[in-house]
């Protein structure tokens, strides 16, 4: 869509003497990355990100918590803490262990 009459609300404007010359004199010109602010700016980023990167520190797992992850608890038994008690069951699988949780009978 061309338009051949000038908007009133938009005047025309004229570029500066020279701009254009100016335009492409500063685009063709040296820029400010070089090779060396590159890996300058690349070098204060890997410091940063590994200064900065979380430390990981080795969990303890207590008692029966390493079942959690797929290890042996070695021979750390199931305890319950609310007075109810634990049945070992049987289990086709000797890598499984399986408990039945019964309330403590009380005494009147």
């Amino acid at each position: 869509m061309v338009m051949s009459t000038p908007s009133p609300f938009l005047p025309t404007l004229e570029p500066p003497a020279g701009g254009w010359e100016r335009l492409l004199r500063r685009r063709d010109g040296e820029s400010w990355l070089t090779p060396a602010a590159v890996a300058l700016a690349s070098a204060a980023a890997v410091t940063v990100l590994a200064l900065s990167w979380p430390q990981r520190h080795p969990l303890e797992l207590g008692l029966s918590g390493a079942r959690l992850v797929g290890k042996h608890s070695d021979g750390t038994p199931v305890r319950m803490l609310d007075g109810r008690q634990v049945v070992a069951q049987a289990s086709g699988d000797p890598n499984v262990q399986v408990y039945w949780i019964v309330n403590a009978s009380r005494q009147p």
